[in-house]
């Protein structure tokens, strides 16, 4: 799976979805600002390449019971909020 380049996008909500992981390509939506992975019961893992996402404020990963990776870069994306309660 691909993400087409959409440096504007500035929430994209995924919740709920069968997901397994998030594509690389991630890093492409540079803009967004919220991320909303809430019960995405099948995801496993984020990609490193999610510290693309340098305006992400808001990452919610509630009811993600398989999440089993996050990468350790994540922290370096500057007024970062997870919530593991959404």
């Amino acid at each position: 799976m691909t993400i087409p380049y959409y440096s504007h996008l500035l929430e994209l909500h995924l919740e709920g979805t069968a997901i397994r992981g998030l594509p690389a390509s991630i890093e492409l939506l540079s803009g967004n600002v919220l991320l909303n992975l809430k019960d995405c019961k099948n995801l496993k893992s984020l990609p490193s390449t999610i510290n693309g996402l340098r305006l992400l404020r808001t990452l919610c990963l509630s009811g993600c019971s398989k999440l089993k990776k996050v990468p350790e870069n994540l922290g370096k994306v500057e007024s970062l909020e997870v919530r593991l309660s959404c």
